[in-house]
C-alpha cells in the first residue's frame, strides 16, 4: 500500500510538473509573439516615417524644380529682350552709317 501511495504521489508530482512546464512554455511563446508584434509595429512606424520624409523631400524638390523652370523662363525672356535691343542698335548703327551718303545724295 505504501509503495502504491508513493507511486501515486510520484505520478501526481510528474503531472503537476508537466502542467507547470506546459504553462511556462505557453507564457514564453506568448511573450515571444508579443515581442514580434511590437517589432513589426515599430518597423511599420519606421517605414511610415521614412515614407513621409521622402514624400516631403519629393515635394521640396518639385517646388525647387518649378522655381528653376520659372527662373529659366525669366532668363530666356530677358535674353530675348536683350537680343531685340541689340538688333535695334545694329539697325540704328547701319542707318547711321548710311545717313551721310543719303544726305550727300540729296
Amino acid at each position: 500500500a505504501e509503495a502504491a501511495a508513493e507511486a501515486a504521489c510520484s505520478t501526481a508530482s510528474r503531472r503537476e510538473a508537466d502542467r507547470r512546464a506546459a504553462a511556462c512554455e505557453r507564457d514564453v511563446a506568448r511573450a515571444a509573439a508579443e515581442r514580434a508584434d511590437a517589432e513589426v509595429a515599430a518597423r511599420g512606424a519606421s517605414f511610415e516615417e521614412e515614407a513621409a520624409r521622402l514624400q516631403a523631400e519629393h515635394m521640396r524638390l518639385s517646388a525647387e524644380v518649378a522655381r528653376g523652370a520659372e527662373v529659366a523662363k525669366e532668363a530666356q525672356a530677358a535674353a530675348s529682350e536683350a537680343l531685340a535691343k541689340l538688333r535695334l542698335k545694329a539697325e540704328g548703327a547701319e542707318a547711321a552709317e548710311r545717313l551721310p551718303a543719303q544726305l550727300t545724295a540729296q
